[in-house]
């Protein structure tokens, strides 16, 4: 009965773990787009950043979602990412922080996906330290769209270009979105 009761409490201890973390509320809203701050933190002492926004245009500039991180984020254990629905979009495993070569580039079934989504990302730091996050942004593609992101609200949209290099959002480095594109 004690070994019983022992499994019991590891499996009860498993289930209510960070991979249980509730993703945000799911929205349609265009509005919500760049309503929510970037996801920032901090794990065993290094930055990482991954920004609101994201433009799969084909033009290359903020083509591609990715975790922008500093030295210590030894590795992405994975990126998982969620339609409004919450039907998963993209999963990625073992991905190295801030490499271009793996990201998600917005591709969903036989298109580009469009609009707001979830994400829930772990990271592996060097010294072991294991971090599970939660987050929100958007995929805007600036083909045929209007009105995705109106005007004055753009500037709340944070891009992957603008971070330091160590993980950490820059907001004075410029998206170098065109501003017809987003609205402005």
């Amino acid at each position: 009965m004690k070994y019983l009761y022992f499994s019991l409490l590891l499996l009860s201890l498993s289930a209510c773990g960070e991979d249980d973390e509730a993703l945000p509320s799911a929205t349609t809203s265009p509005l919500s787009c760049c309503a929510t701050a970037p996801l920032t933190g901090e794990l065993d002492g290094s930055s990482f950043y991954l920004p609101t926004a994201f433009t799969p245009n084909g033009d290359g500039i903020n083509a591609i979602f990715l975790v922008y991180a500093g030295n210590y984020i030894h590795e992405v254990v994975s990126l998982e990412i969620y339609d409004p629905s919450g039907r998963r979009m993209y999963r990625a495993e073992r991905l190295v922080p801030n490499d271009v070569s793996r990201a998600w580039d917005g591709r969903y079934r036989n298109g580009v996906f469009e609009g707001y989504f979830t994400y829930r990302v772990k990271l592996f730091s060097v010294s072991g330290q294991l971090g599970t996050y939660v987050g929100a942004a958007c995929s805007i593609r600036c083909i045929g769209t209007e009105g995705l992101i109106e005007a004055g609200n753009w500037e709340f949209c944070t891009f992957g270009t603008q971070q330091n290099g160590l993980g950490e959002p820059d907001l004075s480095v410029p998206s170098f979105e065109d501003e017809r594109c987003i609205g402005g």
